[in-house]
């Protein structure tokens, strides 16, 4: 099957030689103590898609930050993405059980509109997982144990977009593509807003 995700010819062949290829927007340079006026825009803007929405301060102005990034990167997503054909966007669950309210899942859903379909709650996580920035282990057959799939009917002969907001070595994204695969997804891309760089 022929990726027809995007709308750029070469980053849809991109796919086709090398489904493991992850396709991401910029550089993500973390925050590690640094006051948000020290960093690049980019990574401003990620950092702000990666707050929790119940633990976003009010009053400090937190909310309109996030969601000025959430409406950039779905209008720069929108840019990207193909609407004539049919494929699924799943999104990469956080390293918390279940699908819990995330930046990067609110921008997923608002770029699913027919004939793209929704399948953001369809990967989710079975346990918790440690989280990578505070020393958890980037081990693919823990990641391919701790995922499931929902609704496989919402995948099956599908192609599936799945995104996440940072990668740093690829193992998530790649785990999930996997899980997604065996699940019987026809073919899976990859694609996350930043890649970490230090």
């Amino acid at each position: 099957m022929t990726c027809k995700i995007f709308l750029n010819p070469d980053t849809n062949r991109t796919i086709d030689s090398n489904p493991e290829s992850i396709i991401t927007l910029g550089s993500y340079f973390p925050q590690r103590g640094k006051h948000y006026s020290d960093l690049d825009n980019f990574s401003n803007l990620v950092l702000h898609i990666k707050k929790d929405e119940d633990r976003l301060n009010k009053v400090s102005g937190e909310e309109y930050h996030y969601n000025k990034a959430i409406k950039q990167f779905i209008d720069l997503l929108r840019s990207m993405l193909s609407y004539k054909d049919e494929y699924v966007i799943c999104v990469m669950p956080s390293h918390k059980k279940g699908t819990k309210p995330t930046g990067i899942r609110r921008i997923a859903k608002e770029l699913c509109s027919p004939p793209v379909i929704n399948g953001t709650n369809v990967l989710s996580r079975k346990f918790e997982l440690q989280k990578k920035s505070t020393g958890g282990a980037r081990d693919l057959q823990k990641e391919i144990e701790s995922l499931t799939v929902e609704d496989k009917g919402v995948i099956k002969d599908k192609q599936v977009l799945l995104i996440d907001d940072v990668t740093t070595s690829g193992t998530s994204l790649v785990a999930g593509r996997m899980v997604l695969k065996n699940a019987g997804a026809e073919l899976v891309a990859l694609f996350a807003l930043g890649k970490t760089e230090d």
